[in-house]
């Protein structure tokens, strides 16, 4: 489902929804609540499909995205 008709879902009282900032902002919402702390950080996957070979632009994302993690916790 795209962001937009989630927001619109719940901007009608048809239940919650849980978006980036980044979305909140293109979207001009004003009315929100931070996520608490214990969940405001989620882990992300890539995913691919079956068998797919990693371009060198792919790898190269990759090990800056595990250099920048591995940064962090060392910080």
């Amino acid at each position: 489902m795209d962001p937009e008709s989630l927001l619109q879902f719940a901007m009608m009282g048809m239940g919650i929804s849980l978006v980036s900032k980044r979305i909140a902002r293109r979207y001009n919402i004003e009315q929100y609540l931070n996520v608490p702390s214990p969940f405001s950080f989620v882990d992300l996957y890539l995913i691919t499909r079956l068998n797919h070979e990693f371009t060198p632009s792919e790898r190269q994302f990759i090990e800056l995205t595990n250099s920048i993690d591995e940064l962090e916790a060392n910080n």
